[in-house]
């Protein structure tokens, strides 16, 4: 059991950048051992360290932060000038705070702002900040109409893309791919989804990254950036991931902090086969039960699968699932009585 009483050293720090007319402040903890971890963060994040990080030692407490003092051209509404590291997030993760600063009346290119920290038995000292508040200028490759290239895959008549790339043809490429890909990693490493995305790229990724068994989501996601699959101009893939593994909670957790995020349940696949897509609701369909079934229908001895994506995966490999001829298996369901997953694996979704 993990002892909370004798607290803990922590490094406090804040970081910053210019982001579609806002600045984004992010406030940060992490253990001393986590640092290049959080640098290399920060760099995806295209973020300036705006002070050198400060060690406190913190109780299990909640620790609350408020940023205050801030100098004219610059505001915060009031509800989002306070927010909460919770105790538990403190002790097991690596957590940030973002504050979105807007512009004010005259604007100002310097901010200037206090951070003051406390927790319940508690005051730390504040943290004073000062820097430049500009947009990073575009390289004139980068500049709006000048390549063709540059535009994202993401369906056209999208509503959401329609509505942005309108206002602005690149504004999507201002979007933080680094972001988007942490992120991504960390919520489906969090499920333990590798098999379920083994299973959705096998048409994407090489047979020796699959059989890898040393492999991670992160090796994963790299082959397909390496392939370039996933780009920072094209995140396509990762939205249809969203939509195909259901995971919509990924998406509004990455609208949290980049806006220009599309919502994945109104786009059409384009890089993810059909095929995959079914294999995918044909496993959602599938009970721990029907696992066991279908592993008795094909196995000897006990259920060596840990999960229903283990299953399909096996199956795959040894051409009993097979795209050119479904219908074996699919008469093994028909023996089998498993109305539901059959009804899945014999719908149209053309």
């Amino acid at each position: 059991m993990m002892n909370f009483s004798g607290g803990k050293n922590v490094l406090f720090g804040a970081f910053g950048r210019m982001h579609l007319n806002k600045y984004h402040l992010r406030v940060r903890t992490w253990n001393p051992g986590s640092k290049n971890a959080v640098l290399e963060e920060e760099r995806e994040f295209n973020e300036e360290r705006l002070e050198m990080p400060t060690c406190r030692k913190l109780l299990y407490q909640d620790l609350i932060i408020r940023v205050k003092d801030i100098n004219t051209g610059w505001q915060i509404s009031e509800a989002s000038q306070t927010q909460t590291f919770s105790a538990d997030e403190l002790w097991n993760d690596i957590p940030w705070k973002l504050f979105k600063l807007t512009r004010s009346d005259p604007p100002s290119d310097v901010l200037e702002a206090t951070i003051s920290s406390s927790q319940a038995t508690n005051t730390f000292p504040e943290l004073e900040i000062s820097c430049e508040a500009k947009k990073h200028s575009r390289s004139p490759e980068n500049e709006p109409g000048t390549s063709s290239q540059l535009e994202p895959r993401i369906p056209a008549d999208h509503p959401e893309i329609s509505r942005q790339t309108q206002r602005n043809p690149n504004e999507l490429l201002d979007l933080n791919f680094g972001y988007i890909k942490v992120k991504f990693i960390e919520w489906y490493k969090a499920r333990d989804s590798l098999s379920l995305l083994k299973l959705l790229y096998k048409d994407l990724v090489s047979p020796s990254v699959l059989a890898d068994a040393s492999n991670t989501i992160r090796d994963l996601i790299n082959s397909l950036i390496d392939s370039s699959y996933a780009t920072n101009r094209d995140f396509t893939l990762f939205l249809e991931t969203i939509k195909a593994t259901r995971q919509f909670g990924l998406g509004t957790k990455i609208q949290d902090q980049i806006v220009l995020f599309p919502d994945a349940k109104g786009i059409s696949f384009t890089i993810l086969k059909l095929h995959r897509i079914k294999l995918i609701d044909f496993g959602h369909a599938l009970t721990s039960e029907n696992v066991k079934a279908i592993s008795d229908f094909y196995n000897e001895g006990n259920n060596p699968y840990k999960n229903r994506w283990e299953l399909i995966l096996d199956l795959e490999t040894r051409k009993l699932i097979c795209e050119e001829n479904m219908q074996p298996f699919i008469d093994s369901l028909n023996l089998l009585n498993l109305a539901g997953p059959l009804e899945i694996l014999t719908k149209d979704y053309h």
